[in-house]
């Protein structure tokens, strides 16, 4: 797997929901092959609290500027969207629950992320 160094934060964005989109190919191909299928429902939803991203992968497709490996993924991306397969949804960025696992919180948006897996009790 090559290595890239993001140059913008919507740059990591992209790349991201391109590795994501993959992972959801590879889960998807495997129950598809067994009666688990009937539990995934098409199209998949991703969230994401990044509206330029969003925009820019609808506006400016593949004729985007930048570079190679930017341009492949953006591409990867809006085919799967445009087939019908995703949706990249813009999401507010206190109602992402995996926002917990990669980023420093309060004790108020632990609760917000996690209080539905877990239970405070005993002094959280």
């Amino acid at each position: 797997m090559k290595r890239h160094l993001a140059e913008s934060t919507m740059e990591s964005e992209i790349i991201a929901l391109s590795e994501k989109i993959k992972e959801l190919k590879w889960v998807v191909n495997i129950l598809s092959k067994r009666e688990e299928w009937n539990y995934i429902k098409i199209p998949i939803v991703i969230k994401t609290d990044s509206m330029s991203t969003i925009e820019w992968i609808k506006n400016r497709g593949a004729k985007a500027g930048g570079t190679r490996h930017l341009t492949k993924k953006l591409y990867f991306i809006k085919k799967d969207v445009e087939l019908g397969n995703y949706i990249i949804k813009h999401e507010p960025t206190d109602s992402i629950e995996s926002d917990g696992l990669t980023k420093t919180l309060g004790l108020q948006k632990i609760k917000n992320c996690f209080g539905k897996f877990l239970t405070f009790e005993g002094g959280i």
